[in-house]
């Protein structure tokens, strides 16, 4: 089997690199063919909004290495995303690559039912609320079922290792990722199940995970996630394809449709000299 690392962080000798080197380490055990990509060595351009590759279903005339990262993760039979921490979560390349989704549908039918993990790094543990949610969109968006998702942490290049349970950590998630961590039965928990974020809305009586939007009802020692609200995150096959089939291919139309009013409604707040 394939594993393949991505790791999203600048340094490569830094924390991330060294987590992925120990991940290789682990995974050699399990005789897994491993290969580490650094998403630094690729250029990915900012999404510009122009809707080509939706509206009429052509390749993305961005001229960069999109296509050749999302090919390189998606011949893999199971992935690991590793990611520094900037500023509470994921770093700025990897949200230029997430805001790409439009682009991610052929690949989730690729990636359905394989497993991934990801890892995030942060220097402290108040500062990293929002990484494993976004690593784990990342992940959800790509077609990916998540087995694990962690946290580890450290500041300075390497300090990381510095945690005497790292390699039993690693050694686990090696674990999970084989196995898999299937939800069979309702569960009491503290964070999502589904994206692992922490953050909730509270939204006509049940609390809302705002990345994945699994609901949960509270108990007594966290939030109630039934197995039916776990297999209905907005990640899954079936509600991917109602938000591209009745939203996203619908907003061509609806903008046409709304044209008139919104050259009249820009005269009228702008002046007639606004355009169009």
């Amino acid at each position: 089997m394939k594993l393949v690392i991505l790791v999203a962080s600048k340094r490569k000798k830094g924390n991330s690199a060294m987590v992925a080197l120990l991940l290789e380490q682990y995974a050699a055990k399990k005789k897994l063919d491993t290969k580490i990509l650094y998403l630094d060595d690729f250029k990915i351009e900012e999404c510009d909004g122009c809707m080509s590759c939706v509206f009429k279903d052509i390749k993305c005339h961005l001229d960069d290495d999109f296509y050749r990262l999302i090919e390189e993760i998606s011949v893999a039979d199971l992935f690991a995303l590793i990611a520094a921490t900037y500023v509470l979560s994921i770093p700025g390349n990897l949200k230029t690559f997430l805001d790409r989704f439009l682009l991610f549908r052929p690949y989730y039918k690729k990636n359905y039912g394989k497993r991934a993990v990801s890892i995030g790094i942060a220097g402290l543990k108040e500062w990293h609320d929002f990484q494993l949610p976004f690593l784990n969109t990342i992940l959800l968006s790509l077609g990916f079922d998540v087995a694990d998702s962690i946290m580890l942490f450290g500041a300075g290049p390497g300090e990381v290792l510095l945690d005497p349970h790292i390699e039993k950590k690693v050694e686990e998630v090696i674990y999970k990722l084989l196995n898999g961590n299937n939800i069979k039965k309702d569960i009491v928990s503290n964070e999502c199940p589904i994206c692992h974020s922490r953050v909730f809305e509270y939204i006509d009586g049940m609390y809302v995970c705002p990345f994945c939007g699994t609901k949960a009802r509270l108990a007594d020692k966290g939030f109630l996630f039934t197995t039916n609200e776990v297999k209905n995150h907005r990640f899954t096959k079936e509600n991917l394809d109602a938000h591209f089939d009745n939203w996203i291919l619908k907003t061509e139309g609806n903008f046409r449709k709304n044209f008139r009013e919104i050259i009249r409604r820009k005269k009228e707040i702008f002046g007639s000299s606004s355009g169009t």
